[in-house]
């Protein structure tokens, strides 16, 4: 394998793993706060959907946590949690 294929496979394996890993280093402790609210948040959204019967309009408090992590720095992550 030559090197600029190595150092391609590297690039790529870099950018396709550890994305949250890589995100999380650069940010700094408000911003993981934050994140965990955001994942309590939608913990608490998640249980209040299971006791609502259908017809109510519970689906819309989801796009609030996924509207906290719409942070620039945060972009990769805003798609990790919405999906």
């Amino acid at each position: 394998m030559t090197y600029r294929r190595q150092e391609l496979l590297v690039i790529s394996n870099l950018m396709m793993g550890n994305t949250l890993t890589r995100a999380l280093r650069k940010s700094r402790q408000s911003d993981v706060t934050r994140l965990a609210l955001v994942g309590v948040l939608t913990t608490a959204i998640f249980i209040l959907d299971l006791f609502f019967s259908l017809g109510f309009a519970i689906w819309i408090l989801y796009l609030f946590p996924i509207w906290l992590t719409l942070r620039p720095h945060w972009q990769r992550l805003s798609i990790f949690h919405a999906s």
